[in-house]
């Protein structure tokens, strides 16, 4: 989110409905998405992904495939896995 950030503002002027902004994550933090329904009845959505590349592929993990799966009708979760740090982080 910054000055040069158009995304959110004209999405909502053309008539999209947010379905959610700023998930608390990190990396992550803006994500932006909405959807529009069409005259015809089908819809239009878009997912708006942050800047930073981290964050770009944590969205398109998560969301973007999650979102594409959804509408090809598969039931299919993120597959999630666990791990052990082996070095202090800050």
């Amino acid at each position: 989110v910054g000055d040069y950030d158009f995304i959110r503002p004209v999405a909502l002027n053309l008539g999209f409905e947010q379905i959610f902004w700023k998930v608390k994550q990190k990396p992550g933090k803006p994500m932006f998405f909405a959807q529009l329904q069409r005259n015809d009845s089908s819809h239009c959505y878009l997912l708006g992904l942050p800047g930073n590349p981290a964050a770009v592929y944590v969205g398109i993990q998560i969301y973007t495939a999650t979102l594409l799966n959804a509408l090809q009708g598969h039931k299919s979760q993120p597959n999630w896995f666990n791990a052990v740090l082996t070095h202090d982080m800050k």
